[in-house]
């Protein structure tokens, strides 16, 4: 008899990323940069400009890249957002172009169940 397999309960669920989550998006991204930048010797101003550029760039090159690929943010069990995946999936593959998670989320297990 085969051991029965354990499925963990959901702690999160996927949707498409659109317009709205821009500024989520954006505030993501800046938070992956922010130890970076923080040595850049960037006044704030610099720093915001800097990351949106930065940011847009980046939304290029994943839409070259990646056409296919859907953008997901990555929902809590009460449906508020905690990260973004960016996941190219392909008749014989699955390729994950990003995921990142908000700083204060990190290590509850969102990147893993994703």
């Amino acid at each position: 008899m085969a051991a029965a397999i354990q499925i963990p309960e959901a702690i999160c669920h996927l949707r498409p990323a659109g317009i709205a989550d821009e500024a989520f998006l954006l505030e993501l991204y800046a938070q992956t940069r922010a130890e970076e930048l923080a040595q850049a010797g960037l006044d704030p101003l610099q720093r915001e400009v800097f990351v949106q550029m930065q940011f847009r760039a980046r939304q290029t090159g994943y839409q070259a890249a990646y056409p296919l690929a859907a953008d997901e943010i990555i929902c809590s069990a009460t449906g508020g957002p905690v990260g973004r995946g960016l996941v190219d999936r392909m008749q014989d593959e699955m390729r994950l172009g990003d995921l990142a998670i908000v700083a204060e989320q990190q290590g509850r297990g969102y990147g893993t169940q994703v």
